[in-house]
């Protein structure tokens, strides 16, 4: 009884009485400065039959292991999540009192960001080849591994991450480690034993030995993480479909006899998985070895004279894109370099044309040779492919950094909803009979939620063509008439977001995730276009989007599978936290946050619409975002006046 009146004496009434945790700081705690709250303490008063009232050291919190099957995987995954200002928070959902509540109105796939050496690249010709310069692909700095918080030296000359391998293969950063032993490489895939049905098989007609890389190149249990890694965790920030049946496996079994494409998917997971271990030093420098290879053999894939191989291609720029988006800090120019070399691949072999085109009137045309035209199954799996590289590009265009292939194929609207049509009947094309007829029914029942993020995504990309070029008026109101006709049209949708029935079914987790994505756009689309320097408030429809947002996110995140659906929210989460005025949702935000380079964003931008008392606008949030703005110091407001910031708080 005693402990529990001592505990319930620490704190300042301010925190008590929202039953958060207290630094005890005076004569103002940490969390009442922060959110600027009177900070109100009570009367010292004497225990019952004491000389004085006593205290307890504060219990260390304890670690919080991420919602994540390792099992078996030879991992450190014992961090504690902390905070931009070193606390540790615990995952409290945010206070229902402080939800704005709108009439029933309710609150949706996250948006998505690389590394090495300064050295003379050795492979220059195969780029000038192709049409671009020397640093194309540059992905980034992880120059000093040992201090993974610095950011790149501005006096370094030369690409980041040239072509750094010889005509043998051989890299002279290490890609290749002469000192382990060589072996003709074929993972004997032991972690395949460690999983649970239905995942121990995890794809008909595929082997546990028969994935393959570049000779030479030794195993190491770098390796078995990534493929672990892959088939457990890796997919789930993108789908939520059973992953024994997920386009995820489909691509591994297609990408296991070929080295580019597995180089560049463990390079992808290695990467997500070190950037969730706060850029682990060891798992980063592994995945810029397998890049390095990967990106040798597709550029050499590129530039052959032989037959191409669209699926294989096609699949490397999918797990390229992913590993790019992951690493700690962003080169611009190779990112846009590497949007408009896909986006030159597709126009040069049509792709877009051919999967849009029906293998009927493909066997009909008299034009078209035997060349192009391509199986159904190959037909319906390049299509899925286009469809998720478009995903990736539009998400770089957010952040400026691409969008290229995006403008590409929202050119044609028509022909993208044909591509995106043919996409939709890949996995049951893929698998064949094996294929279960309850997936086929999941597929159609959550076939029109999906299709509403491939028409969100088209209108991002508007968006950003408009952010590209002057904007012109009307051109808000243009957006905003397809805004509103999307609502409309998607009203059936929008309304299972208002369900409250737990546990989830896919259906009703896929909506929250794809329509909170809908919200977010809204508010994106306002910032995008108030960057004039004038003090708007925020409009009706992005308040109720704000409230959506956090209304959705907040139901969702008390799930079991809370760490897929925080990670699906990033997006949607970062863009209502810069836009809201709430103090308290702001925290409970920033708390959410997981990607490293969002977090800081967030927390920079904050501060200087702090200072400033004026919005960010878009193109210096893109500059933070990729970390260019992490240098700005005390004259923030200097750089802000009209063009680089808008609105009053």
């Amino acid at each position: 009884m005693q402990h529990l009146l001592t505990r319930k004496r620490s704190g300042c009434l301010t925190c008590r009485s929202k039953k958060v945790k207290c630094d005890e700081q005076r004569s103002a705690c940490g969390r009442c400065r922060r959110l600027a709250l009177k900070c109100e303490w009570a009367t010292a008063s004497q225990s019952r039959g004491r000389d004085k009232a006593r205290s307890k050291p504060r219990p260390t919190p304890k670690k919080i292991l991420p919602n994540v099957h390792y099992a078996d995987l030879d991992i450190d995954v014992n961090y504690s999540r902390g905070t931009t200002s070193g606390e540790i928070h615990d995952d409290a959902g945010l206070p229902a009192e402080r939800i704005l509540a709108v009439n029933g109105t309710t609150g949706i796939e996250e948006f998505i960001t690389y590394s090495g050496t300064n050295t003379a690249a050795a492979g220059d010709d195969w780029y000038h080849e192709l049409g671009f310069s020397p640093d194309f692909l540059d992905i980034g700095n992880f120059t000093a591994q040992a201090n993974l918080d610095e950011s790149p030296s501005e006096s370094s000359t030369g690409p980041l991450l040239p072509l750094q391998v010889d005509a043998n293969g051989k890299s002279s950063l290490g890609a290749y480690d002469e000192q382990r032993p060589t072996v003709q490489y074929l993972l004997p895939a032991p972690w395949l034993a460690t999983l649970a049905s239905p995942l121990n098989i995890f794809s008909p007609g595929l082997s546990t030995q028969n994935i393959v890389l570049s000779p030479s190149f030794a195993q190491t249990a770098a390796e078995t993480q990534a493929l672990h890694y892959y088939k457990t965790h890796f997919p789930t920030i993108m789908v939520t479909k059973n992953l024994r049946w997920s386009t995820h496996m489909v691509m591994l079994r297609h990408g296991s006899q070929t080295p580019m494409v597995m180089h560049l998917l463990i390079a992808a997971s290695l990467m997500n998985l070190g950037a969730s271990q706060h850029y682990d030093a060891d798992i980063c420098s592994a995945a810029r070895e397998h890049s390095r290879a990967g990106v040798y053999l597709l550029i050499e894939a590129m530039n052959s004279s032989a037959e191409p191989d669209y699926l294989n291609v096609l699949t490397a720029f999918f797990f390229l894109y992913k590993y790019m988006a992951e690493q700690k800090n962003t080169n611009p120019d190779a990112m846009i370099q590497f949007s408009q070399a896909v986006c030159e691949y597709v126009k040069k072999y049509n792709l877009d044309a051919l999967c849009a085109k029906s293998v009927l009137s493909c066997v009909s045309s008299t034009e078209v040779t035997a060349r192009v035209c391509l199986p159904r199954d190959k037909q319906e799996c390049l299509a899925r492919l286009i469809v998720w590289i478009f995903y990736e590009d539009v998400a770089a265009g957010v952040r400026g950094l691409g969008g290229l292939l995006a403008s590409h194929l929202c050119a044609e609207p028509e022909q993208t909803n044909e591509i995106y049509q043919c996409s939709t009947t890949n996995l049951e094309s893929a698998w064949g009979p094996d294929y279960p007829e309850s997936e086929i029914v999941d597929d159609i029942e959550n076939g029109p939620i999906l299709k509403l993020l491939c028409e969100v995504m088209m209108l991002y990309t508007e968006v950003n063509e408009v952010c590209r070029s002057s904007i012109l008026v009307g051109d808000s109101d243009r957006i905003e008439a397809k805004i509103l006709k999307l609502e409309e049209r998607s009203r059936f949708l929008f309304r299972l977001t208002t369900i409250t029935t737990q546990p989830r079914s896919r259906l009703m987790i896929n909506a929250d995730y794809m329509v909170s994505n809908f919200y977010a756009l809204r508010i994106y689309k306002f910032r995008c276009f108030h960057c004039d320097g004038v003090f708007a408030i925020t409009p009706p429809e992005v308040q109720s989007s704000l409230t959506a947002i956090l209304q959705i996110a907040q139901r969702s995140f008390s799930v079991k599978q809370q760490s897929q659906m925080i990670g699906r929210f990033q997006w949607p989460l970062f863009i209502a936290g810069i836009e809201t005025s709430d103090g308290i949702h702001k925290e409970w935000i920033r708390t959410k946050l997981k990607k490293t380079r969002l977090s800081c964003a967030f927390k920079r931008i904050l501060e200087i619409q702090d200072k400033t008392g004026r919005r960010v606008s878009m193109p210096l949030v893109r500059q933070i975002m990729c970390g260019e703005g992490a240098a700005l110091t005390g004259g923030e407001h200097q750089l802000l006046p009209s063009t680089m910031a808008d609105g009053s708080r």
